[in-house]
């Protein structure tokens, strides 16, 4: 998992990431596990909020809007601050 965290932090840093989501799927990272999809998840980072999906593997989690696959955010495990607001999971 180590290895697939580094890549995953290598490719952020040099903005070499490519694709996330092809054809509506996760483009996996080397030994990374999907463990759960989540359709019907709210990003409501603006005033006007985008419905997509959320996936959750063992090295991050990530978000991409239905409508415009490449409005998307991956987030490394290291980088997310658990804190409930309701039913909401909140990532900073």
């Amino acid at each position: 998992m180590a290895r697939a965290i580094n890549k995953l932090v290598a490719q952020r840093a040099g903005g070499t990431g490519g694709a996330l989501i092809v054809e509506r799927e996760l483009k996996l990272l080397p030994m990374e596990q999907t463990y759960s999809r989540v359709n019907g998840v709210w990003n409501l980072s603006a005033e006007q909020g985008n419905l997509g999906t959320f996936f959750i593997s063992n090295v991050r989690v990530v978000w991409y809007a239905n409508l415009a696959e490449n409005f998307n955010v991956s987030i490394p495990y290291l980088q997310v601050g658990w804190g409930p607001v309701g039913a909401a999971i909140v990532l900073s």
